[in-house]
């Protein structure tokens, strides 16, 4: 049975950018942003920034917290995707990380997420932890 989405307030709910891995010869997922209500269109463009010169950007409108259009753009640097805020702009961000996320490969050539508390550091750069965290990861 298929899907639809007619009616429903927006177009998309997510949005994935993949990369192209030369070595492994396949595609994989270099960003992705969940529970977004989406609406189309999205630009693509490229744009000059202070430090960087110019780069490519997409630019997405979703609907805000009033049922109103806002846009968020994003900024690609290689395989990795930024948001561009604009001056003076917070945003919330929202991240699970599961048990693979605390996973190691052994020498087993295993991967194992040992129980015990895990430390969580936020900042702009490791010298610049702006915030911190821990939780407890269950056996």
């Amino acid at each position: 049975e298929r899907l639809t989405r007619d009616g429903l307030p927006f177009d998309y709910n997510q949005i994935r950018l993949f990369s192209w891995n030369a070595r492994k010869h396949r595609y994989e997922t270099a960003y992705r942003q969940r529970n977004i209500f989406g609406m189309l269109p999205v630009s693509v463009g490229k744009e000059t920034f202070e430090k960087l010169g110019e780069q490519p950007t997409f630019t997405i409108r979703v609907r805000d917290d009033n049922g109103g259009a806002a846009e968020q753009k994003y900024r690609l640097e290689g395989v990795i995707v930024k948001r561009v805020l604009a001056p003076g702009e917070t945003r919330v961000v929202d991240f699970t990380l599961d048990r693979s996320a605390m996973a190691y490969y052994t020498a087993k050539r295993d991967w194992v997420a040992e129980p015990g508390q895990f430390d969580v550091l936020v900042g702009s750069s490791s010298r610049d932890i702006r915030l911190k965290g821990s939780f407890d990861l269950e056996p």
